[in-house]
């Protein structure tokens, strides 16, 4: 008798979605497993994640340091998304070398997506708080003046270098959780395709 049930669906061809994991994550005391977790987590929506904790490294290398970077820039290269996290880490603002890692994708023409339990707040009203609580340790007298403008009527939780380099690729949204990230990836036209957006 003649089996009537649908054929199983052929896997596309197109490349598989590329993302490095950029954030102050590889900080965490279960890093390893945490980022482990994040690239499974990446695999189910059909993407490979590349994580800085990926390649065996000898720390008492006198030229450990040059090692990490090239190898991070590297895996920027490689990737088609970088996928940051930019809560504020040991401070107000997003962890430094986070950042630099979303200018070098931005200058390189990658796509950057951000994410942030904290997306929801501007940066203006959780700095100002920051320092009622901790105005000496953020020197808040010596720098009072913080990111605040009244035309601007959609203030992103971080500085506005980021906020705008999201927007001018097409990425405004900051999401709140990695895997909405993900999901939006995976709904993407350009899920699953090298993107080549324009500066």
């Amino acid at each position: 008798m003649a089996d009537d049930s649908p054929a199983p669906k052929r896997p596309c061809n197109r490349k598989t979605l590329s993302i490095y994991l950029a954030g102050p994550d590889v900080f965490r005391n279960d890093a390893v497993s945490h980022l482990q977790a994040m690239k499974k987590q990446a695999m189910e929506f059909g993407f490979e994640a590349l994580s800085p904790l990926d390649s065996e490294v000898d720390v008492h290398d006198a030229a450990i340091t040059r090692t990490i970077f090239d190898i991070n820039m590297e895996d920027i290269d490689k990737c088609d998304v970088v996928v940051a996290n930019i809560d504020p880490f040991r401070g107000c603002c997003v962890d430094d070398g986070t950042a630099f890692e979303l200018g070098a994708a931005y200058a390189k023409g990658k796509r950057i997506v951000c994410y942030s339990a904290r997306a929801r707040e501007p940066l203006h009203d959780r700095v100002k708080a920051d320092f009622a609580r901790h105005g000496e340790f953020l020197e808040a007298e010596r720098f009072p003046l913080v990111e605040n403008f009244p035309g601007n009527k959609e203030p992103g939780p971080a500085n506005l270098m980021i906020v705008e380099a999201l927007r001018k690729r097409g990425e405004g949204n900051i999401f709140e959780t990695y895997e909405e990230c993900l999901k939006h990836l995976a709904e993407s036209p350009t899920s699953g395709e090298v993107a080549k957006s324009g500066a």
